[in-house]
């Protein structure tokens, strides 16, 4: 690997910019974002929302290395947000000299993995992992932190079996770990989670352009902390949260290809469901199952547009009440002319959170977007998107209007 990067290095005083680093099979990318994001409702408050602009600096690097027997490739990004304009908070819990400190974020990493080993083999490696810490945005106005970091690495992995060209069988296994806690909080931990268990992936290549397709997982998930609090102050109505162990089961089955000249469609159907430890704990707790489905149809509306419509249903775990089981539809419309590249998003997403906490929500979110390439190593973008979240829990509705301007440079 050490003389793989020195050839790399050496070969970037060659290459023009936007020529990527090559030597031999690998290619290397380096890249950066800078820009500036306004966000109208940076605390998603219920009422009072205050908003708040960052400079936003996203440096990157993908290293790929690709022949007929072996692929590879490793890349990784990380995130700086510095704050540095934030309206005023009323005499909520969070006082003004600590608004910045609290919503400047230099953490967010993350680094994903991938091998494909002896392709043209009957029997194959297949392993991929992916690490990243993140900080997502809080929903309560109770809680006096803007996010909540997420720490998590998931690593799967299976022998891909190919009796045939258009067959390969893949049994493997996954293993998650995921750490919840308070951002800017060290101390202040949520919980922690170990998920794993085997897993079965079947793709079936009927026709040249379309494939059968199954896959199926059944993983443990393991709480360090069966019982913890509900993170928000006991005299304003806070209490604990019991997280017992499950097991959850699903799979799916479905076609997926391109059916005609302008038309492809993905359909997968399947069913879950959830078991958990000691569902005594608690009185609503009485497990999980259903009817899973995932469908998107792509069109080329024309050589240089294209239309998507897409629909998920599915439930998964959650560190703050026991699951979360939702309903997703979405519309995509993108095109690409010339150096210009506009798309716009609308997606609608109904969530029933059930277990210790429990509510009903509706997430709508709009976005429009455009890019335009300077050159084939530089290109500013520019964006604007709308979130809303309605619910049977007042204090998590909010909407939130974001304005987004960035330049993107590739060597």
């Amino acid at each position: 690997m050490s003389s793989l990067l020195a050839i790399l290095l050496s070969a970037a005083s060659i290459a023009a910019p936007g020529d990527h680093i090559r030597a031999g099979d690998a290619v290397l990318v380096p890249d950066i974002d800078i820009g500036m994001e306004y966000r109208t409702n940076v605390y998603r408050k219920d009422q009072n929302p205050v908003p708040g602009a960052n400079l936003r600096v996203s440096p990157g690097l993908n290293l790929k290395v690709d022949n007929p027997m072996n692929a590879f490739n490793i890349g990784g990004e990380w995130e700086l947000r510095k704050f540095f304009f934030v309206g005023d908070a009323g005499s909520g819990p969070v006082s003004a000299s600590e608004q910045i400190q609290n919503l400047d974020q230099f953490n967010e990493v993350s680094l994903d993995a991938n091998l494909d080993a002896l392709k043209q083999e009957v029997v194959g490696i297949q392993l991929s992992n992916g690490a990243a810490v993140k900080n997502n945005l809080t929903d309560a106005s109770l809680n006096s932190d803007a996010f909540n970091t997420r720490i998590r690495n998931q690593l799967s992995g299976g022998l891909r079996i190919s009796p045939g060209p258009a067959l390969a069988i893949i049994p493997g296994g996954t293993w998650v770990y995921d750490d919840y806690r308070a951002t800017g909080s060290p101390d202040k931990r949520y919980n922690q989670r170990q998920s794993y268990g085997p897993t079965l992936q079947t793709t079936w290549d009927f026709f040249p352009r379309t494939s059968f397709v199954f896959r199926g997982d059944y993983l443990l998930y393991s709480w360090s902390e069966n019982v913890v609090s509900d993170g928000v102050d006991p005299s304003l109505g806070g209490g604990t949260i019991e997280l017992p162990n499950s097991r959850h089961l699903k799979f799916d089955t479905g076609l997926s290809g391109r059916f005609s000249n302008k038309l492809f469609l993905d359909t997968l159907f399947g069913y879950g469901f959830a078991v958990y430890d000691g569902a005594d704990l608690a009185d609503n707790l009485k497990g999980l199952d259903g009817f899973r489905t995932s469908l998107q149809l792509r069109y080329a509306v024309s050589e240089n547009a294209q239309a998507s419509l897409g629909y998920k249903r599915d439930f998964t775990d959650s560190f703050f009440t026991n699951w979360i089981a939702y309903d997703n539809l979405y519309a995509l419309l993108q095109a690409n002319v010339a150096d210009f590249r506009p798309s716009a998003k609308f997606s609608g997403r109904f969530e029933e959170y059930a277990g210790g906490n429990q509510r009903n929500d509706l997430l709508l979110r709009f976005d429009l977007n455009a890019a335009y390439d300077i050159q084939t190593w530089a290109s500013v973008s520019s964006g604007f998107g709308w979130q809303q979240r309605a619910s049977s829990l007042n204090t998590v509705e909010y909407d939130d209007y974001q304005f987004r301007l960035f330049g993107t440079f590739k060597y």
